[in-house]
């Protein structure tokens, strides 16, 4: 995406600015464009407010309704993160979680058709996926996975027909900064049992196998992706690491890494049954990040980027 970012007339409209990927998205662009950022970024989240980002820029978040505001005569990127996530599904009634993400993907959608679109990217889901690996269409067992499915296809057949370039992942296990529900996710909880002192509290009592991905290399590859006018548009396809891990194995790594190597791990004894593997099949991603140069990074850089970010948060919060 360097001719974008080097070309002064593009801006970088971002929704869903004040989630993981929307303030690791706001950083990329603050070290890319420098004092730039203020006149060529404009971010929306959910309703107006300030964010601060770890280098300390402030940036405003407009809310979402204001994107028919939007000057036509500019040209933009569109990165949409803009969803309501999986664990809203608990706390609205079905028939409102699918209206309220209609209604987001109806005004993104409205905003990208009536503007100078050059580029956009929607990060999908593993969870469009039923256990056996193929593509859930239950949207009653599955709403957050069907509606990231079908935000998939509408968003394809609107970039074909406005001729926009099109980058689409299929997100499965992230680290890095800006991690958000910290004690939610499996990698962030462990550390910050590190950081803290330990012990690692496992509750798993089955085997949890996952495989991360930086989240500035999946940033990385949609921007390198959408300027790639060989191939505008590209199928979907999922995020993966290097390798697996086991939940055990990757208490003890974070560890390791964080020179803890004798901390206690306490988890209840592992039964027999069925193994809990939240992993996408990593083929093409490796393919792009070798098409276009980035180098993905390891899964001992990512707990050490994902530390330094949350020990800083936990010295704020002193």
């Amino acid at each position: 995406m360097g001719s974008a970012l080097a070309d002064p007339d593009v801006c970088f409209a971002v929704t869903g600015a004040t989630g993981w990927l929307g303030q690791a998205t706001l950083d990329v662009l603050d070290s890319a464009l420098g004092p730039q950022f203020a006149e060529r970024v404009i971010a929306f989240g959910s309703h107006g407010r300030e964010i601060k980002l770890h280098e300390g820029r402030h940036v405003d978040i407009h809310p979402l309704d204001n994107l028919v505001n939007l000057p036509a005569e500019k040209r933009y990127v569109f990165l949409h993160y803009a969803f309501l996530t999986r664990d809203k599904v608990a706390t609205h009634s079905h028939d409102d979680y699918v209206a309220g993400n209609s209604a987001i993907t109806g005004a993104v959608s409205h905003a990208i058709a009536g503007r100078k679109a050059i580029g956009l990217f929607i990060p999908s889901s593993g969870a469009v996926y039923r256990a056996d690996g193929t593509l859930d269409d239950d949207i009653v067992a599955n709403p957050y996975g069907v509606l990231k499915r079908r935000d998939e296809l509408h968003f394809a057949q609107l970039a074909a027909q406005e001729d926009i370039p099109l980058a689409v992942m299929r997100v499965f296990n992230l680290a890095g900064p800006y991690v958000n529900k910290v004690n939610t996710y499996a990698l962030s909880s462990i550390i910050l049992d590190v950081l803290r002192g330990g012990p690692i509290i496992l509750h798993a009592s089955h085997p949890v196998v996952r495989s991360y991905v930086s989240i500035f290399n999946v940033i990385d590859l949609a921007l390198c992706m959408l300027s790639d006018r060989e191939e505008p548009i590209v199928e979907p396809f999922d995020t993966a690491g290097e390798g697996e891990s086991e939940l055990g194995e990757l208490a003890q790594l974070c560890a390791s890494v964080l020179d803890r190597p004798n901390i206690r791990i306490e988890r209840p004894p592992l039964l027999e049954g069925p193994v809990d593997r939240y992993v996408g099949d990593g083929t093409a991603m490796r393919d792009r990040a070798v098409r276009y140069g980035v180098a993905l990074a390891p899964l001992p850089a990512q707990i050490e980027q994902t530390a330094d970010f949350l020990g800083e948060t936990l010295k704020d919060a002193v």
